[in-house]
């Protein structure tokens, strides 16, 4: 099934490309299965190795990228789709790594959890001991980057699809706390009053990047004039901060706990100097935005120096060792990750890194002490691969393409509309490789910003 579904997907990029002929069909999806093996076999490498070492930022986009320039090294061809492999080959990985196929995601995880097991095993002989250290007791503040996502979730009809949402769940089952900061709070509202403006305008009428909520609320097809009152299923018009927390809390059993006092914990040196990599890592994004607003981006800086620099003073008082230590930040906000080497790099004494991988997390509770608290089914629900999914950009081309499904069906049933336009916007996802990827990145920024 997992093969017949590769096929599947390797016939559909052919329908979008004059690179592929019919010939090119089975050696295209062997060479998918060979690098989705060879991915999987580094990543468990990668993930048993970071323990060990206490390094926990994984690269999975390098990895699967050098997995797919390795294969064709290895098996050259004269084929002329080959120049064009890297994006064919992308596009249905993409697909597949975040395919809701019951026989794919199986298949997915249990070579997945095999290849990092094992990799464990040349490691360490002793698994449950180091996988033990990663968290037993986890406190985690989570950050936007993660919350709206979640937000988002709301939208799906699927559950198999909510992939945020089956992280935090298994987190809860495990035991750990969840936190956001009346910061993320705040962010959060912003975001939505931006979405529904953006909402409001066509597109000829808004500039930048289109709002990641309203994005994906138009991408599963709903009618964008109702975008407005969607959103009354996270605040109402009068206390919309209190009612977002009451939601976070309800629906995933996320609370606020600010990290304010924290602060004062941290060498004051210290603290400046990641104030100030927070501030030139977040004016240098916005700088070229038409609507860069100055007191909008300080704020953003105030909320993220204070969920680094809190969690490090919230370890101020931990007696343990890296791996071991129960505060962390959860974020995939490539500055935090960029301001975080920068750190590694000026200061004598390594500062020990607040910040925690998703990915990371997905392979943590596969493995360890914390497993025993959820099911089988529930494990088989943890995602393998998050940044790959082409969903994560917004490209303000797929906001077009929808509207114009919209106005072709016009008259028919809302439910065909809504299929209709998610069908649309999956079969133009599917061609979206890498140059699209870096042509959209250039003219928008990044997703969460």
């Amino acid at each position: 099934n997992f093969s017949n579904e590769i096929e599947r997907l390797v016939e559909n990029e052919r329908e979008d490309s004059d690179h592929i002929n019919d010939e090119n069909i089975e050696e295209i999806s062997n060479r998918i299965l060979r690098i989705i093996d060879n991915y999987l076999i580094k990543s468990g490498e990668l993930f048993a190795a970071s323990v060990v070492s206490g390094d926990i930022c994984l690269n999975d986009h390098r990895t699967l990228n050098n997995c797919i320039f390795s294969d064709i090294n290895d098996f050259p061809s004269t084929e002329g789709y080959l120049a064009h492999f890297p994006d064919i080959a992308l596009n249905v990985i993409a697909r597949l790594l975040s395919s809701s196929l019951p026989a794919v995601k199986t298949h997915l995880k249990k070579i997945s959890d095999t290849y990092t097991l094992y990799s464990f095993l040349c490691e360490t002989p002793d698994v449950q001991k180091v996988t033990k250290k990663i968290f037993s007791h986890g406190k985690i503040w989570l950050d936007t980057t993660i919350v709206l996502p979640l937000l988002v979730e709301t939208f799906y009809r699927e559950e198999q699809n909510k992939k945020y949402s089956n992280i935090v769940s298994s987190l809860i089952e495990s035991g750990v706390e969840l936190c956001v900061t009346d910061g993320v709070i705040r962010e959060v509202l912003q975001h939505i009053n931006i979405s529904i403006t953006c909402s409001r305008r066509s597109l000829t009428q808004w500039n930048g990047r289109i709002p990641f909520l309203y994005y994906h609320y138009v991408e599963q097809g709903y009618e964008p004039v109702k975008f407005a009152s969607s959103i009354e299923v996270f605040h109402g018009q009068y206390r919309p901060e209190d009612d977002i927390e009451e939601y976070l809390k309800h629906s995933f059993n996320i609370a606020v706990e600010p990290l304010v006092d924290a602060l004062q914990l941290v060498e004051e040196d210290t603290r400046f100097r990641i104030e100030a990599l927070w501030a030139e890592a977040h004016k240098g994004r916005r700088s070229e935005n038409v609507n860069f607003d100055e007191a909008i981006t300080e704020a953003l800086i105030k909320h993220d120096v204070e969920s680094y620099v809190g969690v490090i003073g919230m370890r101020q008082k931990e007696q343990v060792s890296e791996l071991g230590y129960k505060h962390w930040w959860l974020t995939i906000d490539s500055l935090a990750w960029k301001i975080r080497n920068k750190l590694k790099e000026e200061f004598e004494r390594p500062l020990s890194s607040p910040l925690m991988s998703l990915d990371f997390l997905a392979n943590t509770l596969s493995f360890g002490p914390s497993r025993t608290n959820f099911s089988r089914d529930q494990e088989q629900l943890l995602p393998l691969f998050f940044e790959a999914d082409a969903s994560e950009y917004m490209p303000r081309e797929l906001i077009e393409i929808a509207n114009r499904v919209r106005e072709k069906n016009e008259g028919q049933p809302e439910h065909v509309i809504r299929r209709k336009v998610r069908d649309t916007c999956d079969r133009m996802k599917r061609r979206y490789g890498k140059v699209t990827k870096s042509a959209v990145d250039a003219e928008q920024g990044t997703p969460y910003g």
